[in-house]
C-alpha cells in the first residue's frame, strides 16, 4: 500500500547525504521515551532525523515505519493505514480491505465557515477540522470502527517492545477524527508499557500536549530541528563551500534556521558558479514552492499578507489578513518556528528576512496590486491609533503618493517635531518631481534622512505652538515673495522640536536655517538661526555661548533695527528672552534691566509663559517676600494657559516649586512636585523639596535620577549636583559632598551658570572655597561671598561647651525638640543656644551650619 513501508534500513525513505542533523537529537530519540514528538514545517528535518537515528542505532525493538498519506485524512483511513501496517508485523493482524472511498480527499471547501467546525492550523497555517460534538450511539460506532477495534486489541495484547514510528501525522484526521485519535494512541501508550510512540508532523496536536502531562515525552519543536550557525558551517564545510563566520550567522538568521531550505542554497553554492565564493542562494523557490503548496487560501492569504510589514501584532494582522482565526493562525505558525516573537513587551511578530522576502515576492508575483492595498489598510489603522509618522512610512512604501501628500500637509507640524527622522526617509521615496515641486518634501529628503531613529513620540506634549509658528511665517512674508521656504521650514523644525523638548535637534535646525541664509547669500537673514541657537544655549544653562551668539553682528544690527521700529517683530522677543535667561542664569550685571524690558507678547502662548519663567526665576535670586508671592501667583495663572505635560509647563512648575520653598509653603511645594511626571525637571524639583525637609538620603537619590536623565536639559546638572553637596555634607558625608561641590564648580566655569549654586548654602560653600579663593567669583553674588568670608572667618569662631553640645547634636537631630529630648533642656532653650550658634558661624541655618562643624573651635 502507497506510504506504508516495513522496515529493514533499505525501506526507509530516502535523505541526502549531508542532513547537518544535529547528534544530540538523535540521543535524545536513542533513550526511547513512551511518547516522542518530532514537530515542525514542511523540510525542517523531521524524516531526515529518524532515518538518521535507525541508521544509527541497530539495537532497536521491533520496529516498524509508517508514513501517512492523505487517505488518513479521515479515521476510517488512519486506522485502515495503521492496521495494515501492523499486519507486516505480525501475519495474523489481517490487512484492511481497500475502502472505496480511500484516496478520494475532501475538497478544503467543506472546511468552510457554514460546516460550523472549529478550525485548527498545520504549522504553515493549513487548516483542518477537528470533531464536533457527537451523540452516544455516534461515539460507539464511529467510522472505521472495525479497524480502530482491532489495532488497539492488538497492541494492548502485545507484550514485547515495539517501537512504532509515524511520519507525516498532521494528515491524522486532518478533515476529521484526529482528536479521537489522539485520544486512542495515549491510551494505548499509557495500557501498553512495551510500546514506544514516535510521530512526526506539522501539527501542534493534543497527543503532543496533553501527553506530556500522562505519559514521558520528548518534543523537538523547531527552535531545536534549526540550524544554528555552527551547524551551518558544519554542513557547508561537509559541502565543500567556503564560508566566513558572519556569512554563516547571517544564513541562518536569514532563513529562521531552516535546515531544506538552507541546505539547498548550500547545494546549490557547491555545484555552481558560486562555488566557495560563500555566494549562497538563499533558498527563495524553496520557500515559494511551500507557500504553492499550501492547501487552504485562507492561510496563504495570511502568510502572502502579513509578511507586508516588517513586523505586526495580532490586531494589525487581522486589519490586513482578517479572513480565518487569526489568533489560531499565529500561535501554530509561529510554533512551526516560521513566524518569531520580538523579545519586547510589544508583542510582534515578524518573519526571517529571507522568508518574508520569498512571501513579499510569492505576493508580487500571483496577486498585483495586493501589496499596495495592504500598505492602505495598515496606513489607516497608523491613523486610527494617532501615528501620523508611521502612517506616512506606509503610505509611501505602498506608492500611494496622493494620501502621503495630504499626510504631510495635515500633519506636518507634528511630523516636523515628533519624528523628523521619519518624514525624511518617507520624503526620499516620492518621485523626484514631486520632491522639485513640493518644498516640505524637499528640507525633509535633505536634512531629515539621515537623523538617527527616534521612539515615535515627542519628549513632551505641545509639540508645536500655532502663534509662533504664525510669527515665523509672517517675518519670512516681509523678506520674501514664497509662502513657503527653506529656511522658514528649518526655522518652523527648530521652534517645534525646542518646543518638543529635543533641545539637540532644535539646535542642529537652526544652525542647519542659519547656514541656509549664508549659503543663499542672505546674510542678512541669518540671525534668525542665530537667535534660535542663543535661546537653545540659555535653556541649557549655557551662559556663555548664549551670550556669545547674540553678540553676532548680524543679530546685533537686527535687534537695534527692531528697537528703533514702530512696530515690534514677535520674533525679536526669542533673542530678547535668550539674554534675559542667560544674564539671570549667569548673576551677571544688566540681568534687572534686561527682565524689565521683557515684553509681553499678544498671545498667551509659549513665548509667554517662557517669559514668566525668566521673570519668576530672577525674583527668586533677587526679589523681597513679597514681590515672590506676586509672582508666584502670576505663575499659577501661567500654567492654566499652557498645555498639560509641555516642555514649558515643566519650567514653570520648576519656578514654582522654587517659589513655594522660599516662602516655607512646603506642604503645597509637595502637592505640585507629587503631580509632575518623572522626568529630569521633576527630580530636581522633587530633590530641592527633600532638602527643604532634611530627608538628606532621598534628596541624593532624587538629585542623581536628575543627573542620570540629563539627556533632556543641561540646565538642571548644576542645581542637582549642589543637592548633593548640601544632602552628602548634611548626612556626614564629607568626601562626597566635596566631590559634588567640585562637579558643581566644574560645571558653572563650562557653562558661566551661576544660579543653582546657591542650594548648597553659603556656608558650605566659603569652607569649600577657602582652599581656593578663585572660586568665590562663582557665587551668585561675589562680592557678598567675599564680604562673609571676611566678616566670618571659622578658625576663630568661639561657641560655649553647650553650644558646642548643642552644634554637635544638630548633626544628628533635624530640629530643636530632637536636640532637647536628647540633653533634657526645654525646646525653648535649644532655640535660644541654636540662634547663638547660627549668628556666631555667619549662617541662617542647619544646612549651613553643618557645613563648618569640622572647622570650628571649641572653647570652655
Amino acid at each position: 500500500m502507497s506510504g506504508l513501508l516495513h522496515l529493514p534500513p533499505t525501506g526507509l525513505p530516502r535523505i541526502p547525504r549531508y542532513t547537518g542533523v544535529a547528534e544530540h537529537l538523535v540521543d535524545s530519540l536513542a533513550r526511547l521515551n513512551p511518547l516522542s514528538v518530532l514537530r515542525g514545517p514542511r523540510g525542517f528535518g523531521k524524516t531526515s532525523l529518524l532515518v538518521s537515528w535507525l541508521r544509527r542505532d541497530g539495537d532497536l525493538p521491533e520496529t516498524l515505519y509508517l508514513s501517512l498519506t492523505p487517505e488518513a485524512g479521515e479515521a476510517e483511513g488512519f486506522w485502515s493505514h495503521l492496521r495494515s501496517g501492523l499486519a507486516q508485523v505480525d501475519p495474523t493482524l489481517e490487512p484492511a480491505p481497500q475502502s472505496p472511498n480511500q484516496g478520494s480527499a475532501a475538497e478544503p471547501s467543506a472546511l468552510s465557515e457554514a460546516t460550523g467546525h472549529p478550525e485548527v492550523t498545520d504549522t504553515v497555517g493549513t487548516p483542518h477540522a477537528v470533531d464536533t460534538p457527537r451523540t452516544r450511539d455516534e461515539r460507539e460506532t464511529p467510522a472505521g470502527a472495525d479497524h480502530e477495534h482491532a489495532v488497539r486489541s492488538w497492541l494492548s495484547r502485545r507484550r514485547s517492545p515495539l517501537l512504532l514510528l509515524i511520519d507525516d501525522y498532521h494528515e491524522a484526521g486532518l478533515r476529521s477524527g484526529a482528536a479521537g485519535i489522539d485520544d486512542a494512541l495515549l491510551d494505548l501508550i499509557r495500557q501498553n508499557d512495551q510500546l514506544y510512540l514516535v510521530i512526526a508532523g506539522r501539527t501542534v496536536r493534543a497527543l503532543e500536549t496533553i501527553g506530556a502531562l500522562s505519559v514521558e515525552t520528548l518534543v523537538i519543536g523547531p527552535e531545536e530541528l534549526q540550524l544554528t550557525p555552527s551547524m551551518v558551517q558544519a554542513l557547508a564545510a561537509e559541502l565543500g563551500v567556503d564560508l566566513t563566520t558572519e556569512r554563516t550567522r547571517k544564513i541562518a538568521a536569514d532563513l529562521g534556521g531552516w535546515p531544506s531550505a538552507i541546505r539547498a542554497g548550500l547545494q546549490r553554492a557547491a555545484s555552481g558558479s558560486a562555488y566557495g565564493t560563500g555566494e549562497v542562494t538563499l533558498g527563495n523557490d524553496y520557500i515559494a514552492a511551500m507557500v504553492q503548496d499550501l492547501r487552504f487560501e485562507t492561510v496563504r492569504t495570511f502568510l502572502l499578507r502579513t509578511s507586508v510589514p516588517s513586523d505586526f501584532d495580532i490586531e494589525t494582522a487581522r486589519i490586513i489578513a482578517p479572513e480565518g482565526n487569526t489568533v489560531r493562525m499565529l500561535r501554530n505558525i509561529r510554533a512551526a518556528g516560521l513566524l518569531r516573537e520580538s523579545e519586547t513587551t510589544a508583542g510582534t511578530y515578524y518573519y526571517p528576512r529571507a522568508i518574508r522576502s520569498a512571501l513579499r515576492a510569492v505576493l508580487r508575483e500571483t496577486r498585483p496590486g495586493e501589496e499596495q492595498q495592504v500598505y492602505e489598510d495598515l496606513m489607516r489603522a497608523a491613523i486610527g491609533r494617532n501615528d501620523p509618522a508611521q502612517a506616512l512610512v506606509y503610505a509611501t512604501k505602498g506608492r500611494l503618493w496622493g494620501l502621503a501628500l495630504d499626510l504631510v500637509d495635515t500633519q506636518w507640524s507634528y511630523l516636523l517635531s515628533a519624528s523628523p527622522a521619519a518624514l525624511g526617509r518617507a520624503a526620499t521615496l516620492f518621485p523626484r518631481q514631486m520632491l522639485a515641486e513640493n518644498a516640505r518634501l524637499s528640507v525633509a529628503a535633505k536634512y531629515f534622512k539621515d537623523l538617527p531613529n527616534e521612539d515615535g513620540a515627542p519628549i513632551w506634549a505641545g509639540v508645536d505652538s500655532a502663534s509662533l509658528n504664525a510669527a515665523l511665517a509672517l517675518h519670512r512674508g516681509r523678506q520674501v515673495d514664497a509662502g513657503q521656504d527653506e529656511l522658514l521650514l528649518l526655522m518652523q523644525w527648530g521652534a517645534g522640536s525646542l518646543l518638543a523638548g529635543n533641545l539637540d535637534l532644535a539646535m542642529y535646525a537652526f544652525s542647519q536655517a542659519r547656514s541656509a541664509a549664508l549659503l543663499n547669500g542672505d546674510h542678512s537673514e541669518s540671525y534668525l538661526g542665530a537667535a534660535g541657537i542663543a535661546l537653545v544655549h540659555a535653556l541649557q544653562g549655557e551662559v556663555d555661548q548664549c551670550l556669545n551668539w547674540l553678540e553676532e553682528t548680524n543679530l546685533v544690527q537686527w535687534l537695534e533695527q527692531g528697537r528703533l521700529a514702530s512696530g515690534a517683530d514677535p520674533m525679536m522677543l526669542v533673542a530678547a528672552a535668550a539674554r534675559a535667561l542667560a544674564l539671570v542664569d549667569g548673576a551677571r550685571p544688566g540681568a534687572d534691566e534686561a527682565v524689565v524690558n521683557l515684553a509681553d507678547p499678544d498671545y498667551r502662548d509659549e513665548l509667554w509663559a517662557l517669559c514668566v519663567f525668566i521673570r519668576a526665576r530672577h525674583t527668586m535670586a533677587t526679589g523681597h517676600t513679597a514681590e515672590i508671592v506676586r509672582q508666584t501667583s502670576i505663575v499659577r495663572t501661567a500654567l492654566r494657559h499652557i498645555r498639560s505635560g509641555s516642555l514649558l509647563e515643566a519650567l514653570l512648575t520648576t519656578a514654582l516649586v522654587d517659589s513655594l520653598l522660599s516662602s516655607n509653603m512646603v506642604v503645597v511645594a509637595a502637592e505640585v512636585v507629587h503631580r509632575l511626571a518623572p522626568r529630569g525637571f521633576t527630580w530636581v524639583a522633587v530633590a530641592k523639596l527633600r532638602l527643604h525637609q532634611n530627608r538628606f538620603e532621598e534628596a541624593v537619590e532624587a538629585a542623581e535620577a536628575a543627573l542620570n536623565s540629563s539627556g533632556e536639559s543641561g540646565r538642571y546638572v548644576l542645581e542637582a549636583h549642589a543637592v548633593l553637596a548640601a544632602a552628602h555634607r548634611a548626612a556626614g558625608r564629607a568626601q562626597r559632598a566635596r566631590q559634588a561641590f567640585e562637579a558643581a564648580m566644574h560645571r558653572s566655569q563650562q557653562t558661566g551658570q551661576r544660579r543653582g549654586i546657591d542650594l548648597m548654602g553659603r556656608g558650605l560653600f566659603l569652607t569649600y572655597c577657602a582652599e581656593e579663593k578663585a572660586l568665590l567669583t562663582l557665587w551668585p553674588d561675589g562680592n557678598e561671598s567675599a564680604e562673609a568670608l571676611a566678616e566670618v572667618d571659622p578658625e576663630s569662631v568661639t561657641l560655649t561647651l553647650r553650644e558646642a553640645e548643642i552644634l554637635q547634636c544638630l548633626t544628628r537631630y533635624s530640629g530643636p525638640m530632637g536636640i532637647a529630648e536628647n540633653l533634657g533642656l526645654s525646646v525653648n532653650t535649644v532655640k535660644t543656644h541654636l540662634r547663638s550658634v547660627y549668628r556666631k558661624l555667619g549662617v541662617s541655618n542647619r544646612n549651613d551650619a553643618l557645613a563648618k562643624v569640622q572647622r570650628v573651635i571649641v572653647r570652655t
